[in-house]
């Protein structure tokens, strides 16, 4: 593993109706046809938190993982720390 520390990211994808429906990729989905249906959004805002950096110094890849994917649990159920992005940003907006 590379000496360097691991930055996990929170992404969060706001819209009326709770998730959009255009973001999750879950399940047997196909990558090409999820990225068709985003493209084909008029705007898709996201928010972006990140967390606090993980050492790699003695952790092996999958223990990394599981540490940030714990990090990004815990900014999105509101129980984590993270620091926000500077801004929002607005994709594929028209």
């Amino acid at each position: 593993l590379a000496r360097c520390p691991v930055q996990a990211i929170a992404l969060r994808y706001p819209h009326r109706d709770g998730v959009h429906p255009a973001v999750p990729f879950v399940g047997d989905a196909s990558l090409l046809p999820h990225l068709w249906r985003l493209l084909g959004e008029r705007r898709i805002e996201v928010t972006l938190r990140f967390c606090e950096p993980l050492s790699a110094l003695g952790r092996t890849r999958n223990e990394l993982a599981e540490h940030a994917r714990a990090q990004i649990d815990g900014v999105l159920s509101g129980a984590g720390t993270a620091r926000p992005s500077a801004s929002t940003a607005l994709v594929g907006q028209a």
